[in-house]
């Protein structure tokens, strides 16, 4: 890894070698290192290859006259190369090297991928490993969601795991991190989507379906951190001043600013960013965002030193996130949950006229 770190998009050729491989591998470097290296190793077979080369001339004579009468033929540099290998394995078997088993080491070309990807890899690993920490934790009774941001990749966070988590009957939405953006409005729309009623199939159909299928679930409870910003800032105040859920974690960053409108350039190549308007909120908060923040319902600090329980090589427990468990299955111990008992539905005429 410390070796492709600067090697962002460029092809580079790695050589894997087996565990139970090793002592064969250094045998063969050994014999590289006698015989000249690599080049060696070519002067070693290029008198085999040439001759190879020769026969697999004529057998491409002959196979051209196969093919003429309808038999298939072998393909010369193909054929070439096979009797190479098995050549150079003979020549390593009389070595002492046992290649039996198939080749001692392998060579892949591979191309390092961005530091974008990485972070996209380990954003998809912790979110999974967090889904899974509360399905087990809560029984599959409560769901997780992380949004990132509010932007492009927050809106695809988002729906990747909605449809799936927003069948259960509680649902933790995680803005921890959140770096602000656009979309509050439409992804507080869809959490304000209660069940309107449900689909009855006839018996053997299917189980009960919740119309609309994308609803949510009447249990929320929203997770918060000091680097919750911008847009997500928006997000948590209206959450909790519309009475959605409980808010779990610490005051949020407190830097609900437009900037872009008034953005100036220095000679030095640099840029001023300027504020150019300012966010209000009705309802007696004001211009709380600014400076100060959204304050949770339930404040919850994760210490930066380990907590005490943390294994070596475990990941570190998180406070915030077991409290939101917490605090989502005693709403879901002090109401009714979804789908409601539903009575059998009514015998209609037809029914009535049979059974008279």
């Amino acid at each position: 890894e410390q070796m492709l770190a600067n090697s962002s998009g460029a092809e580079v050729l790695l050589t894997y070698v087996p565990p139970q491989n090793a002592a064969r591998y250094a045998q063969v470097q050994g014999m590289l290192h006698r015989s000249g290296g690599v080049d060696g190793l070519r002067k070693l077979v290029a008198s085999q290859r040439k001759s190879l080369e020769g026969k697999g001339a004529q057998d491409r004579k002959k196979g051209k006259k196969k093919k003429e009468k309808g038999k298939k033929a072998k393909k010369g540099p193909e054929a070439v190369q096979a009797e190479a290998d098995k050549q150079l394995a003979q020549m390593l078997r009389g070595m002492s090297i046992d290649v039996s088993e198939g080749p001692i080491w392998r060579t892949v070309r591979v191309k390092a991928v961005g530091l974008k990807t990485k972070k996209n890899a380990s954003l998809r690993d912790m979110v999974e490993d967090r889904s899974e920490i509360v399905h087990s934790m809560t029984k599959g009774r409560v769901g997780y969601i992380h949004v990132p941001d509010t932007c492009e990749l927050g809106f695809a966070e988002f729906y990747r795991y909605y449809g799936r988590e927003s069948e259960r009957e509680a649902l933790i939405v995680d803005l921890r991190c959140n770096g602000g953006g656009y979309a509050t409005e439409l992804l507080l729309k869809q959490l304000r989507n209660p069940p309107l009623g449900f689909n009855m199939l006839r018996p053997g159909r299917g189980k009960l379906q919740v119309s609309p299928e994308m609803s949510t679930p009447g249990h929320l409870v929203l997770l918060i951190d000091e680097n919750t910003s911008s847009d997500g800032e928006v997000w948590a105040e209206a959450f909790k001043r519309f009475g959605m859920g409980k808010v779990v974690g610490v005051r949020t960053w407190g830097g609900v600013v437009s900037v872009g409108g008034a953005d100036l350039e220095t000679i030095d190549g640099g840029e001023l960013s300027i504020p150019y308007q300012h966010y209000y909120t009705p309802g007696g908060g004001g211009y709380v965002l600014e400076n100060h923040g959204a304050d949770p319902d339930v404040e919850v600090h994760w210490p930066p030193a380990p907590l005490a329980g943390a294994a070596a090589g475990e990941p570190r427990p998180d406070p915030q996130l077991a409290e939101a468990m917490r605090i989502a299955e005693e709403l879901l111990a002090q109401s009714k949950t979804a789908p409601p008992e539903i009575p059998k539905f009514p015998l209609s005429r037809l029914h009535r006229r049979h059974n008279g």
